[in-house]
């Protein structure tokens, strides 16, 4: 059995929108003062590898322990996306899905190290709707946002969210070829908050 990590490392460089960009990681107690080490983190709900809770964008979404975990595990499907293409449509997607659980593979991977930027591939409306439609209950993408800067209304997040269909932004695919693999994604039990990070992991038998 080998474990993939698809997770992006947290510290104190890890990459962050610019509205979410206080991740700090610093001392709390050290050998030197008090015999033993502890840490204090500061940290969003959307920092790093992490899942979006409806109440993220619906104003009666359900909250991040509200998450259904059986959609976290599973058979997951990494679709891997031409690097021409800067939207994902529905005819990029059309006729090829193969599990309730989907893991986009995209240009973004290269990006991962680098500064934010917003010239990212993203999810389209008409895949999102098509993925719905399809009765996917979890999406995923290899960039800290699914959906394109500035979209006026956020039509991708809340045609998802509003059928409950869980979105994993943050992943690192950059080593991982498509294909189908057991999938685990576990966010913390965080109460009545909008996302939570989670960590996220490909199992090859």
């Amino acid at each position: 059995m080998k474990i993939i990590d698809i997770s992006l490392p947290i510290n104190n460089g890890t990459l962050a929108h610019p509205s979410e960009n206080f991740l700090k990681i610093e001392p709390n107690r050290t050998f030197e003062k008090n015999g033993v080490r502890s840490s204090k983190i500061t940290i969003g709900s959307h920092t790093g590898t992490h899942i979006d809770a409806p109440s993220h964008f619906l104003k009666k979404g359900k909250a991040a322990e509200q998450t259904d975990l059986a959609k976290c595990m599973g058979i997951a499907q990494v679709l891997e996306i031409p690097k021409n293409v800067d939207i994902i449509e529905k005819k990029h997607i059309s006729g090829k899905i193969t599990s309730s659980l989907v893991l986009f593979k995209t240009n973004n991977s290269g990006l991962l190290k680098q500064p934010y930027t917003k010239s990212i591939t993203t999810l389209g409306l008409s895949a999102a709707e098509y993925l719905a439609y399809q009765g996917v209950v979890l999406v995923g993408i290899d960039y800290i946002g699914i959906e394109a800067s500035g979209s006026v209304g956020h039509p991708v997040h809340n045609k998802l969210l509003e059928k409950e269909i869980l979105i994993l932004e943050g992943l690192d695919l950059s080593k991982v070829k498509a294909g189908e693999y057991r999938f685990l994604c576990l966010p913390l039990n965080l109460t009545g908050l909008d996302g939570s990070p989670a960590r996220a992991i490909l199992i090859v038998d």
